[in-house]
């Protein structure tokens, strides 16, 4: 069986945000003015998928949990992008097989 080897490049960008609230949201003691999201661009050139997510509220690992949270985005997002890179390459060397 002949298989052909696909080579796609990804560049991933993670960064955090701050996003003004309209107005102080107040809960439990604390007022917010603003909310930290995790913005995540995963491109291959051609296609480019963006995602955000805010975590929940701990006062005492604010920028530990924005990173950790912007880490395990990143590593679910390369790992999904992986699952479908070598998922394609199976498919294409398939597709491309002498016998087909």
């Amino acid at each position: 069986m002949f298989f052909q080897a696909v080579t796609i490049l990804l560049v991933l960008d993670i960064r955090t945000e701050h996003w003004p609230f309209k107005e102080p949201f107040r809960i439990a003691g604390h007022v917010f003015t603003d909310a930290s999201v995790v913005h995540v661009t995963l491109t291959d050139g051609d296609v480019t998928g963006e995602g955000e997510a805010s975590g929940e509220f701990r006062a005492a690992l604010m920028g530990l949990g924005v990173l950790l949270f912007a880490f395990e985005v990143g590593l679910v997002a390369a790992l999904q992008a992986f699952i479908f890179a070598t998922l394609t390459a199976i498919y294409l060397g398939g597709a491309v097989a002498e016998d087909h």
